[in-house]
């Protein structure tokens, strides 16, 4: 073999060593590349965010998960950003919060400030065939840095973290929501100059957005459906006040929740033959002449009290039936108005005046022709024969009746009947007595 023939196999055999090293050196970065590809689409795809709202309808709380579990400094939120939709109002209805409470970290919070990250009903960018509106929402942003909250804290993958909460100080106004980085109208380009959206930056994957959508996205603070138990008593003083006395009727309503009553009227019914003296409300304003009391609101636990008092006049059963006949919320177990006996809106009481009975006189005392199983008794002691609806009354004593239901004569009061002190007419003469002075 020639020296030339030896040189040029030489070189052949190092540009063949050489190709395969550059084949190497390729494929080493084609690999990095592959794995700094793959490292990108995983950053963007690591973080949820997730809101809700506590029993009490006031405290709203912010959550994260991960896809990825990160431990020590890998985990450092470096930076983030959480922006919430609420519907828009003005004035004394216009969203309003306080007491912002970070994750707490072994006893170091993190610091989330909502700032001046607040735009109210913003307009929407204008399209072709599309006019730019008011948007009818107001949108809040909070956000973290570590520069200013350098807390750290291990995230387990496909594990709800708490962030942060929020208690709201406003009236409801219905739903709140996360921001939809890809689908809410106020998104980029209409956002130009105010930056919502949620973001959240992680030191495993540098400057690179790990927040990617939400699993949670809104919650409601109006009641699924609100109610107020609303029950009523009626406690007469006095059950047998003497003719020419008084007696008072204490009528109390009462709120059992769950939730407040508004708007709650009250129907007093009033016994005719006996006057009203006095009467004063707790609660509301009551009306004598028609018997409403217009009570308003109660609270949870509330009760208001009317008291009503009454001369005894005449003789006989006074009756005073209370019913509640309105409301704002739907009661559970009771209907307003529907002047059903049984319910708890409505209740009765009664006082007995003892009824003068001459000799040789009688009164007939009757109940409705509905009741059943009738039975009147006089002292306690069966009257035999008395099973009808009506009973004739000749003699002092106490008369009371059973049926098949429970106190037909004016809520269980007795017929008290005493001997009167009177006369006959053809016998009780008005006679005039005058004195004659003798000289």
């Amino acid at each position: 073999m020639s020296l030339l023939t030896k040189n040029l196999t030489a070189l052949h055999r190092k540009f063949i060593v050489m190709k395969q090293i550059l084949l190497c050196a390729s494929m080493i970065l084609l690999c990095l590349a592959s794995l700094e590809t793959t490292h990108a689409q995983t950053a963007s795809q690591v973080v949820k965010y997730g809101i809700k709202l506590d029993a009490d309808k006031l405290t709203y709380r912010v959550y994260m998960t991960s896809t990825a579990s990160l431990t020590g400094t890998n985990a450092r939120i470096a930076t983030a950003q959480v922006t919430i939709r609420v519907p828009h109002a003005t004035g004394a209805n216009r969203f309003l919060f306080t007491n912002v409470q970070g994750r707490d970290v072994s006893g170091t919070q993190m610091i989330w400030t909502s700032g001046s990250g607040r735009v109210d009903a913003p307009m929407s960018t204008s399209s072709v065939g599309n006019p730019a509106v008011v948007l009818p929402y107001d949108y809040i942003s909070f956000g973290f840095s570590s520069s200013t909250s350098p807390v750290t804290f291990d995230i387990p993958a496909n594990t709800e973290l708490e962030l942060f909460s929020f208690q709201r100080s406003s009236p409801c106004n219905g739903v709140v929501s996360l921001f939809e980085n890809a689908t809410d109208p106020f998104r980029t380009p209409n956002s130009a100059g105010t930056n919502p959206g949620n973001q959240m930056t992680i030191r495993a994957y540098g400057a690179a957005n790990t927040y990617f959508s939400n699993y949670l996205t809104a919650v409601d603070c109006t009641p699924a459906s609100l109610s107020a138990n609303l029950s009523t008593t009626v406690q007469v003083t006095n059950g047998s006040p003497s003719l020419g006395g008084t007696t008072t009727a204490l009528i109390v309503v009462t709120n059992s929740g769950p939730d407040a009553a508004t708007g709650v009227v009250s129907q007093v019914t009033l016994p005719t033959d006996y006057p009203v003296t006095s009467s004063s409300a707790s609660i509301g304003s009551f009306t004598v002449t028609n018997g409403q009391w217009n009570i308003g609101n109660l609270s949870v636990g509330q009760s208001a009290t009317l008291s009503v008092t009454f001369s005894a006049t005449v003789g006989g059963i006074g009756s005073v039936i209370n019913e509640i006949i309105a409301s704002g919320q739907p009661d559970p177990n009771s209907t307003p108005n529907n002047h059903l006996d049984g319910e708890d809106d409505i209740a009765s009481g009664c006082f007995a005046v003892p009824i003068e009975l001459c000799a040789g006189q009688s009164f007939t005392a009757s109940i409705p022709g509905t009741y059943t199983n009738i039975q009147w008794r006089l002292n306690g002691q069966i009257i035999q024969g008395a099973t009808t609806n009506t009973l004739n009354i000749t003699g002092a004593g106490t008369y009371t009746v059973e049926t098949n239901s429970t106190c037909p004569i004016g809520g269980c009061c007795p017929i008290i009947v005493i001997d009167g002190t009177c006369c006959p007419t053809n016998v009780c003469v008005p006679i005039t007595i005058t004195r004659i002075k003798r000289g």
